[in-house]
């Protein structure tokens, strides 16, 4: 199966548009959408702040870890609708907002209609249109609770389709890049933030999750103002490992078998935080192809008590070759592994916007204590 998008789909039940970093379709075309080519043309896993742009005690000594620098593909199955925005709908030339006037809000999962579980968009889709314009009582995730909500589908003049006013997606994809690989229990780490959906600015909620191989097949510079991507295509048909956990330090699961054999790195003890110093690293990422390569980097800032654990250094990009190439950090590198002194000690997270040389890393810990 094989499936299309920028970054992220995301369907509006009204009409089609698109905007900056997303394909937006209508909802539909899913149907069509699910049997095409994932085309990731920006990826969405990470994180925007202001000026910025993302990517237990443990007995460190005793671990090792394959560093890794893979471009992956990741789907995670939201487990419902989520609601991404909402709209007017004209009918009998009225503007009218069904979904607003049943108090749905941005964020919401909605997980059942009228009793009938809903997880996917072909099956919202046909309860809404297959409605006669009568009420549906909708269940909604909000937060840690479940809300019942009532919301009553209008006629859209254009289409003549019955329509409630919202933008809905039931998943999100996107490209980052593969951490580490623990031999000892086959698990792996990528990212080094979690997945946030674009639109309400949250954690995307884990219902399923898969990996998938990726291939970049371009790289947009990074300039300043305007932060730079890895654009590449995955397959939904070559999983090669399933997602376990998606939280603040990244994303987590396990490998298959078939994947572990591709991983040709050896396994390198971790770094304890105070073995971090300020002065020369390495990464290891792909820009090119599926070649992983390892380029040299400078880690200018080390703050040891950083309350946002994305952010505990500040990596500056000081390879000519990636330079040349990227601009130096992009969207899709997140993830990235950072190496010093024989030792992993990281992950990039974060590009600022102003300065793409430089970025945001993790300490490995902090991925360790997920």
């Amino acid at each position: 199966m094989k499936k299309t998008l920028k970054n992220l789909i995301k369907t509006n039940i009204n009409h089609t548009y698109k905007l900056q970093n997303f394909a937006k379709h209508n909802i539909s075309s899913i149907a069509k959408i699910m049997a095409i080519l994932i085309f990731v043309n920006a990826i969405i896993f990470s994180q925007v702040p202001q000026s910025v742009l993302p990517t237990n005690a443990v007995a460190q000594e005793e671990i090792k870890l394959v560093p890794c620098g893979d471009p992956v593909g990741i789907n995670i199955d939201i487990g419902g609708i989520m609601v991404v925005g909402v709209a007017d709908v004209i009918s009998n030339n009225k503007y009218i907002s069904p979904g607003k006037k049943s108090g749905i809000k941005l964020g919401d999962i909605i997980i059942s209609v009228n009793g009938q579980e809903v997880k996917l968009l072909d099956d919202f889709l046909e309860i809404i249109e297959n409605s006669n314009g009568e009420q549906l009582n909708l269940v909604a995730k909000r937060g840690n609770k479940d809300k019942k909500l009532v919301v009553q589908p209008v006629l859209e003049d254009a289409t003549n389709l019955y329509k409630v006013g919202i933008w809905v997606r039931d998943s999100n994809a996107g490209i980052g890049t593969l951490t580490y690989f623990n031999p000892q229990n086959n698990t792996f780490g990528a990212l080094g933030h979690a997945v946030v959906d674009g639109d309400t600015g949250k954690k995307v909620e884990l219902d399923s999750g898969s990996l998938f191989n990726c291939y970049i097949n371009s790289v947009k510079e990074g300039v300043k103002g305007e932060p730079g991507e890895l654009k590449g295509t995955f397959m939904l048909n070559e999983i090669t490992g399933t997602i376990e956990s998606n939280n603040s330090h990244g994303v987590f699961g396990v490998l298959d078998e078939s994947y572990k054999t591709t991983l040709n790195n050896k396994a390198l003890p971790i770094a304890k935080q105070d073995e971090v110093i300020e002065g020369d690293a390495t990464i290891l990422c792909s820009v090119n192809s599926n070649v992983v390569s390892e380029y040299k980097v400078k880690i200018d800032k080390i703050y040891k008590n950083s309350i946002d654990k994305n952010k505990d250094m500040i990596i500056e990009i000081t390879d000519p070759s990636l330079l040349d190439k990227t601009g130096g950090i992009v969207q899709g590198m997140s993830g990235s592994p950072i190496i010093q002194n024989e030792k992993i000690i990281g992950a990039i997270t974060h590009v600022l916007i102003n300065d793409p040389a430089k970025g945001y890393g993790t300490f490995i810990n902090n991925m360790l204590e997920k």
